[in-house]
């Protein structure tokens, strides 16, 4: 079975298909995907993404200097570009850097942002960071995931004990394209439903 569905309410009053009335998410080619970030985990995402035929686009605050930490295909760009010429964007991010991204709020509007973050402790904040990041940005989607494996899981592979991934969304559109992203990528996605599961989700790997 590929995919798990916990305990979730599919008539939950939270969950919408898409945000703001909106019709549709904005059109992207399927093969490109955003990466705002230039740590070990944005290193390893990108890598397993262009392993598996994506084209990555990072977001770094300093490209020329991240060129070399970053696989050749990748393309290293301004976070504002990134943002431009992408609509799924991984966050690869702490949550404390998350307001760095404030001047790109009208660019991502309609996009999807993909919330990959771990806190030190657990219940260290009032609020998971997913839904941080969702009141920021109101009019993107936030989803919850790929934050329970490793760096070294993404590029080397999982085994089985570690193939899982836990993902939640209020907008059922967006959690759908990404439980088949992350079956395409050779994980198995667990639907945890609306994002008040992203707290639970953020304490797994404490």
């Amino acid at each position: 079975m590929d995919s798990i569905s916990i305990m979730r309410n599919v008539k939950d009053p939270s969950e919408t298909f898409l945000p703001n009335g909106m019709s549709s998410f904005k059109e992207a080619p399927k093969s490109a995907i955003g990466i705002l970030g230039s740590g070990d985990f944005a290193k390893s995402l990108a890598i397993r993404f262009i392993r598996y035929g994506y084209s990555v686009v990072i977001g770094s605050r300093n490209p020329k200097r991240a060129v070399g930490f970053f696989p050749p295909l990748a393309d290293i760009v301004h976070q504002e570009d990134a943002v431009m010429k992408t609509n799924l964007i991984f966050v690869a991010l702490h949550r404390e850097h998350y307001t760095s991204l404030w001047d790109l709020k009208h660019l991502l509007v309609g996009k999807i942002l993909v919330d990959v973050s771990n806190n030190m402790r657990i219940n260290q904040y009032p609020e998971a960071n997913a839904e941080y990041l969702a009141s920021l940005f109101p009019d993107s989607t936030v989803v919850k995931g790929f934050n329970v494996i490793s760096a070294w899981t993404l590029q080397f592979g999982p085994k089985d004990a570690n193939r899982q991934i836990y993902i939640c969304s209020n907008v059922v559109e967006a959690r759908q394209q990404i439980i088949e992203l992350t079956r395409q990528l050779d994980f198995i996605p667990i639907d945890m439903g609306t994002l008040d599961s992203a707290k639970e989700i953020e304490n797994m790997p404490l």
